[in-house]
């Protein structure tokens, strides 16, 4: 199958990311007989400035998109200033603008896709992914063949990494994240506050809406986590929300979490 790998977001700790990227999923997919084309927008800086959930970087590079290139075999990139015009207007503690444009750098990278299938066979399998995903598990192709749904990974205790990592086939993922980008402004303009926690419930509810949600066993910290831009690859945080080995221990222990218990050794 043809498969397209839309990158977007700030490029924050690619450096340390990018050949764990290769090894465990570029090259899993081709060796299975798959063709793989990455896509890219990003920003021109690696880390935001904006108000987050998390300190955030402090020393913050621009973007020099020949290292990029040399990092990645990229079809296209498209690197853009990001611009809070209203920083005042806020939704869950962060600028709303912010927070759409999340996605707008998503959609930027799906029309680089699109624009490549113009003169080209159109993808089968998208997959939707940052650069500060670290991989220590090759990418679970029992998921990825199968296109007719959507695949949502998540830290292990939680539902779903919205933003962060998931799969499907191309129509599921146009018809999912394209058009939750496409009305999110009617989402939220018409959204009770006082009853939805995060982005990721209004996204989650969404997704399910529209079409077919499964949930990966492919989870966060077992076969993959963000890496902060300041972390070394094997930094530790003490929790089992970042720690591979403190996850493994809990989800061993726990039947709660015995859905993940199948991924254990790889």
């Amino acid at each position: 199958m043809r498969i397209a790998v839309l990158f977007h977001g700030h490029l924050r700790s690619f450096r340390n990311t990018a050949a764990s990227f290769q090894e465990r999923v570029v090259e899993p997919l081709c060796s299975a007989g798959h063709s793989v084309k990455l896509f890219m927008h990003t920003w021109d800086q690696e880390e935001f400035d904006t108000k987050t959930w998390h300190k955030g970087a402090s020393d913050i590079k621009d973007v020099d998109i020949h290292e990029v290139l040399e990092t990645y075999n990229i079809e296209e990139i498209l690197c853009e200033k990001q611009i809070i015009q209203n920083p005042e207007r806020t939704m869950f503690g962060r600028p709303y603008e912010a927070m759409k444009l999340v996605w707008y750098s998503f959609y930027e990278s799906w029309k680089l896709m699109e624009k490549h299938e113009k003169e080209n066979d159109t993808f089968d399998i998208v997959i939707v992914t940052r650069p500060d995903v670290y991989h220590y598990s090759d990418i679970f192709l029992d998921e990825i063949e199968k296109p007719e749904h959507i695949w949502q990974t998540q830290v292990f205790t939680k539902k779903a990494a919205s933003d962060v990592l998931l799969y499907g086939g191309r129509e599921q993922v146009e018809r999912g994240l394209v058009g939750f980008y496409k009305q999110f402004d009617d989402l939220y303009g018409t959204l009770n506050y006082a009853h939805v926690s995060n982005n990721e419930v209004v996204f989650n509810r969404y997704l399910e809406k529209v079409t077919s949600v499964k949930v990966s066993k492919y989870c966060m910290p077992v076969n993959w986590r963000i890496l902060r831009s300041w972390w070394d690859i094997d930094h530790k945080e003490g929790h089992r929300k970042w720690d591979r080995e403190l996850a493994l221990e809990h989800i061993n222990k726990n039947n709660r979490f015995i859905y993940f218990r199948q991924v254990m050794e790889n």
